[in-house]
């Protein structure tokens, strides 16, 4: 799966993640150094 989204500094952020039904991601924007704390869960 591919998260993809806007940082506040307007940098683009992107990150792929594979594996287990519920997932949490942890991303850092490669321009002002924000982290991002991102959880992934199956619905269906």
């Amino acid at each position: 799966m591919k998260v993809q989204f806007e940082c506040s500094c307007s940098e683009e952020i992107s990150e792929f993640t594979r594996g287990e039904t519920s997932r949490g991601v942890h991303v850092e924007c490669g321009n002002c150094g924000a982290v991002y704390a991102v959880t992934i869960t199956e619905l269906e």
